[in-house]
């Protein structure tokens, strides 16, 4: 019985570190060590049930070499199995194709391990809620992944497509000449979906989406407002997945409610400093909600040759939602200007005159695509002598040759001379520009269109004389070429 006795007590202490280290090397080794023992204690006893005794007048039963050769063929067979089953589990989880994913990680900080289980607990439960169970998964990583930076999160989400991970972070800091270990803080890094209306969108200002802020790699909360405000941090994660996947009006609709419950939650007391730091975090993520989502619907709009055709009600929400981001936040890039253009789309001019200067004034990154929209105002009315001085100092800059800038100008430029044949000067700017980028062909095209329906007017004189100049200058230069090909 003593040596069945110490032969339990090992199995069980090995047991027991297998299991608290089953995501490293050393429980791996466990792993294989209680395999190779129940092979070798419950071998014996199975071979002796399985084979016929020595005297039973049957064959002979297995030698002692091919008796070893079993074992050694079931523990090679053993290992296999159990590393196999531990390199899966070690594998970080994969989010399916058009699902959001949310992930959490293990291995943190045990003094965060309550709030990151609760955590992970209610932003269940407030995804079958809100009725996004079929858009939304939770994961939760393998210990053996350890995230020490939002740069280590980013590449994680990245291998396993998803959009948040929420990880914990413990910080260290000097007091009194002391190291002093504790604030623990669970940090949030996302993931942007990249999409070829983020780059289009550069056109209107820096895009808010991973710039501004800093908001994809730098957030965190403290650890009181999780243990203290469970159910909206998980509503915040909610929203915060749906920005990170561009879905701006859903996103919209979870950060606005959740920014007045906040307040409200908070309006007859005293706010304590990590709550204000939480409101800011909720304020900063809302207002991309707010222009981004603009952003993209007018891109949507403006590509399929719609922009003038958006109903006067759709334009007054757009409004809406950019002033509401400028209440929140002067200084946003990129609002104001989308504020111009929808104000000249609404027929006030003067209205977007008023938010151009603005925005020239507030946000340097905008100021190109501003001299554009300054100029095509001025070709709108006809102003002949502002129009070219504008846009000479437009072409001046070399990023407006650039695909992203012009091409957007273009289009809108080529839509509104649609809307607006009485403007034929929309159609002289295609030629130009079109000049300028070395598009001969289509700049010829529009100087000629130009020419053949203003030429009779005597107030666009000037538009036709340079348009007359140009059609020459670029008949000559084509000519050229054909000669030197031949």
């Amino acid at each position: 019985m003593g040596r069945a006795e110490d032969l339990i007590g090992i199995y069980r202490y090995v047991a027991s570190f297998a299991m608290r280290n089953y995501y490293n090397r050393d429980g791996l080794a466990a792993q294989v060590l209680l395999m190779m023992l129940a092979v070798g204690i419950a071998g014996p006893y199975a071979l002796d049930r399985l084979l016929p005794p020595a005297d039973s007048g049957q064959p002979a039963p297995v030698s002692h070499s091919q008796r070893l050769l079993i074992y050694g063929g079931s523990w090679a067979l053993g290992v296999m199995v159990v590393a196999g089953i531990w390199l899966v589990k070690r594998r970080a989880p994969r989010f399916r194709l058009g699902r959001i994913g949310i992930l959490f990680a293990a291995k943190h900080e045990a003094s965060l391990l309550r709030e990151l289980r609760n955590l992970h607990d209610r932003v269940v439960d407030e995804i079958f809620e809100k009725g996004l169970g079929d858009r939304i998964e939770v994961e939760t990583c393998p210990p053996n992944i350890t995230i020490r930076s939002h740069e280590e999160a980013l590449s994680l989400l990245t291998i396993t497509r998803g959009r948040v991970l929420i990880w914990g972070q413990f910080e260290t800091a000097t007091r009194q000449g002391k190291e002093v270990v504790g604030f623990s803080k669970i940090s949030v890094t996302c993931n942007l979906l990249p999409t070829e209306f983020v780059q289009k969108a550069e056109l209107l200002g820096d895009s808010l989406v991973g710039r501004k802020w800093g908001w994809a790699t730098e957030n965190s909360i403290d650890r009181v407002v999780v243990a203290q405000n469970l159910a909206e941090v998980s509503r915040y994660v909610v929203g915060l997945s749906l920005l990170a996947e561009h879905r701006y009006g859903e996103a919209q609709t979870v950060l606005g409610l959740l920014r007045l419950e906040v307040q409200v939650k908070y309006a007859s007391r005293r706010v304590p400093p990590v709550i204000l730091r939480f409101q800011e975090t909720i304020r900063r993520v809302y207002i991309i909600s707010l222009v981004e989502g603009i952003r993209q619907a007018y891109m949507n709009e403006l590509y399929e040759d719609r922009i003038f055709e958006v109903d006067r009600r759709t334009l007054a929400a757009w409004a809406s939602a950019l002033q509401e981001a400028v209440e929140l936040d002067e200084n946003v890039p990129g609002a104001r200007l989308m504020l111009a253009i929808i104000e000249f789309l609404r027929g006030d001019i003067q209205a977007a005159r008023q938010c151009l200067r603005q925005e020239e004034q507030r946000s340097a990154s905008s100021r190109l695509v501003c001299k554009f929209s300054e100029a095509f105002l001025a070709t709108f009315a006809g102003d002949y002598h502002a129009a070219r001085r504008l846009y000479r100092e437009i072409m001046k800059d070399p990023r407006a040759a650039e695909p992203r800038v012009i091409q957007p100008v273009l289009c809108f430029i080529e839509q509104a001379a649609a809307k607006y044949p009485e403007k034929p000067e929309l159609i002289f700017i295609l030629g130009l520009l079109n000049q300028e980028l070395h598009d001969m062909v289509r700049g010829l095209s529009a100087f000629e269109e130009f020419v053949t329906k203003a030429g009779g007017d005597p107030q666009r004189k000037r538009w036709v004389q340079e348009a007359n100049i140009r059609i020459q200058k670029i008949k000559t230069a084509m000519q050229s070429d054909v000669n030197s090909a031949t």
